[in-house]
Formats: structure tokens, C-alpha cells, sequence
């Protein structure tokens, strides 16, 4: 059975704002704000699981009515 590639899996801040279009700033803030989970592993380094992104895509998503 191969290996997982686990460094794909925890995603830099700066990616997560490129692929939001949005700033670092604004990512930030969503992680304070308990909008999108990440992990803390050291006093400065964060990264976003990508199941968290998703997560938060898929709750941002609007419905349109037939």
C-alpha cells in the first residue's frame, strides 16, 4: 500500500487565500472567527487541513431556486 502524501494535506495560509481569492488577512480572520478549522504547530506556523477548506466551500455554497 503506498504512502499518503501528507504534505498536501495541511495547507499554507497564502494558498488558502489564493484558491479563496481572498487575502491572508481575511483567512486569518475566518480562523479566529471558528469559520474555517486549522492547526496550530507552533507559535508561527498554521496550516488549514484541506478537509477544512472544503468544509467551508461547501457551507459558502448558495443554493439557487429553480
Amino acid at each position: 500500500m503506498p504512502e499518503k502524501d501528507f504534505q498536501t494535506e495541511f495547507l499554507r495560509i497564502p494558498w488558502v487565500a489564493r484558491r479563496l481569492n481572498i487575502s491572508r488577512k481575511r483567512v486569518y480572520q475566518l480562523i479566529r472567527d471558528k469559520q474555517l478549522a486549522a492547526v496550530q504547530f507552533g507559535p508561527r506556523l498554521m496550516r488549514v487541513h484541506r478537509n477544512s477548506l472544503d468544509e467551508y466551500i461547501n457551507a459558502c455554497r448558495v443554493e439557487e431556486d429553480a
